[in-house]
């Protein structure tokens, strides 16, 4: 496995990839197989290269040339706080410890930019998720909100840990 890097607009495509096929088979049953069977790499390129040309920063991890895993981070609205926004492991490597390094890397650097907290939303319904976070250190907090994830409205919990 490669280092963590930060990735570029020329990454677009690999994480595209990894993104679509970690949804297709860590979200069946959350989202409709409609939904999932007719999610596109050509579609998403564009939303990648605009995300990677935002102030969010993403880092990636490689193996046999494919992404792994990668992790977007960002300031949250909350003083002296850092957002993990995206975390998806390529379903080619789940259970191979890239989830928890990832997260760790995350962690260090909200520390290295000076943040003394983290968070992360969590699908109130993705059991798994939810349970890798508390694996990981995090716990769960009063914070819930309605995020909007493909014309779907999606309840969440947050996840916060100290830092």
């Amino acid at each position: 496995m490669t280092a963590i890097q930060r990735a570029t607009v020329e990454d677009a495509r690999d994480l595209s990839i990894a993104h679509i096929a970690s949804w297709q088979k860590g979200y069946r049953g959350l989202y409709s197989d409609e939904l999932l069977d007719n999610l596109s790499v050509d579609e998403s390129i564009p939303r990648w290269e605009k995300r990677l040309r935002s102030d969010d920063t993403t880092f990636l991890t490689r193996r046999n040339r494919q992404v792994a895993g990668f992790i977007t981070v960002r300031a949250a609205p909350a003083e002296d706080t850092g957002e993990l926004y995206l975390l998806y492991v390529n379903p080619d490597f789940w259970r191979q410890g890239v989830g928890r390094r990832l997260s760790n890397f995350s962690c260090n650097w909200f520390m290295e930019q000076g943040y003394k907290r983290a968070i992360v939303w969590v699908n109130h319904l993705n059991k798994p998720g939810m349970e890798f976070y508390e694996a990981c250190g995090w716990e769960p907090d009063s914070g819930r909100q309605t995020s909007e994830i493909y014309g779907i409205k999606v309840p969440e919990v947050r996840y916060s840990r100290m830092l």
